[in-house]
């Protein structure tokens, strides 16, 4: 028997593939959650001339179970990898992946106790609200790779800069492992989508196989260096990501106005602020991930949503005027961007505030859908704060568009009743 003979025995479509190369060297790609396509990097290692085996969790479960044509759990999915394995020199495994497809590499190197691993911004620690989880909760077994031995393998963990991100790196970084290189890059969340953008990306992994070295990008930071990727940011995302802002605070109160934030990072802490009322330090904060990041709309989103919240509407506006470029840039309209300002108010019921935003959407018009949501919520908000008329005003318009939908049948079952109740009874 040979690997191919063998791997040929296992092969399950969409779930377990192989290749045949010509080299010494054997590859262990995992997928990441898209699964698209199912066997990730097949063209690459293919054109690189590697043996290659192709895993993709269709169950979603982070490999926390194997793979499903196996059977359930990792015992023969870690079976049929050392089996197939053996045909090769330790020296010559290299497990890689993306996202999920890390965390699968990760968990089978060192299942395994052997293998050269490649993690691009895997998942260390997986947690239900960090949307990062096996969808059947009784399959999470592997939810923080930390606890793991790596004393067999070498690890290469890259990780972007997204907050979530450099926490599992930080996670992974304080492991014992055979040699370790650890590194934040100024990127986004899928690298090797970024390398595959650029050409670079069979460059990259045969550099990487040939000199275990990481070609291609600039390192902002070295994972095992700790703060500010420390306990405060696990604290400040497990609060944040379920929306506890309170509990959020005294974890961003840590982190201070920083060229070393994340521009992602400056954004999470302007939100917890925005949340809990301080405005002006809210500001600062989004107004630095705004200098670091002009693409990132979110960091705009709240700069203008703070302006309105501390009342200046003017200095909101001219701000958002000045960055309407980045709409056009960004694909998102400036109408959704606003809404997005006064969605953000509404939570907070700084309701004059997103009256005022809202208003200035109807102003400038935009997606017919869009636009007919807003002004339900605008009619909502007048209603509200008492300005009766206004809000009666407002749904009728919305009832003139002859549409019949929850909306509409809202305002007639409810709103514009109790307004005609309220202004009969004022004139009274």
């Amino acid at each position: 028997m040979s690997f191919k003979d063998d791997a040929q025995l296992y092969a399950r479509e969409q779930q377990f593939g192989y290749l045949e190369g010509e080299s010494d060297v054997l590859v262990i790609s995992f997928a990441g959650l898209e699964g698209r396509p199912h066997f990730q990097f097949y063209g690459t290692l293919k054109a690189l001339g590697y043996n290659a085996l192709f895993l993709s969790d269709q169950k979603k479960a982070w490999y926390n179970t194997g793979l499903a044509c196996f059977g359930d759990g990792v015992e023969y999915t870690l079976y049929i990898l050392n089996h197939l394995t053996n045909y090769f020199d330790p020296d010559k495994i290299f497990l890689i992946g993306g996202s999920m497809g890390g965390h699968g590499a990760l968990l089978f190197a060192s299942l395994l106790g052997k293998g050269h691993v490649l993690a691009l911004s895997p998942q260390v620690l997986l947690k239900p609200h960090y949307a990062w989880y096996p969808e059947n909760e009784g399959d999470a077994r592997y939810t923080d790779l930390s606890q793991l031995s790596f004393e067999n393998n070498t690890l290469t963990v890259i990780s972007s800069e997204f907050p979530l991100d450099v926490l599992s790196l930080s996670r992974i970084a304080n492991v014992r492992c055979r040699e370790g290189t650890f590194l934040v890059v100024a990127q986004q969340h899928n690298l090797a989508k970024v390398l595959k953008a650029k050409g670079l990306l069979a460059q990259f992994i045969a550099h990487w196989i040939r000199h275990r070295e990481v070609a291609f990008f600039e390192p902002v930071a070295d994972g095992r260096l700790g703060a500010p990727y420390s306990e405060a940011l696990e604290a400040l995302l497990d609060a944040s990501y379920q929306a506890k802002w309170k509990d959020a605070l005294p974890a961003a109160d840590l982190f201070s106005l920083s060229q070393r934030n994340s521009h992602y990072l400056d954004c999470q802490i302007a939100l917890t602020y925005f949340f809990n009322g301080r405005f002006e330090e809210s500001l600062k904060f989004a107004e630095m991930s705004t200098v670091k990041a002009p693409q990132y709309i979110n960091a705009y989103v709240y700069y203008v949503a703070n302006l309105a919240a501390m009342g200046v509407w003017h200095k909101a506006l001219s701000f958002y005027d000045e960055c309407v470029w980045l709409q056009v840039e960004s694909g998102q309209p400036k109408d959704a961007f606003l809404v997005s300002c006064a969605d953000a108010l509404g939570k907070l019921r700084k309701r004059r505030a997103a009256i005022r935003v809202r208003e200035h959407v109807r102003e400038i018009g935009g997606n017919p859908g869009l636009q007919r949501g807003n002004t339900f919520q605008l009619g909502r908000l007048h209603f509200e704060v008492g300005a009766l008329k206004k809000s009666r005003e407002v749904f009728n318009a919305l009832m003139d568009e002859g549409i019949d939908d929850w909306m509409s049948q809202r305002a007639a079952e409810f709103y514009l009743p109790e307004l005609a109740a309220a202004l009969a009874a004022a004139s009274a």
